[in-house]
């Protein structure tokens, strides 16, 4: 999960690098900028939360599977 973390950041970042580039390219306002980085942003962090979420849900099934086999 530590990874799977990691690389949201890594994902922003990338998506940030080339919404620079095309906001250079097209002169675009700051307002703009402002109102991509408002949904790009939390999605980014749904995304991450989501997964966080299901890894959290998978890793208590198993850990209560394991403890029904020794018990």
């Amino acid at each position: 999960m530590d990874e799977a973390l990691k690389d949201t950041k890594d994902y922003r970042t990338f998506l940030w690098k080339i919404l620079k580039e095309v906001i250079k390219e097209n002169n675009l306002s700051i307002d703009t900028v402002f109102e991509v980085g408002g949904i790009i942003d939390p999605l980014l962090d749904h995304a991450a939360y989501s997964f966080s979420l299901s890894y959290v849900h998978f890793y208590q099934l198993t850990l209560e599977r394991a403890q029904r086999r020794l018990s």
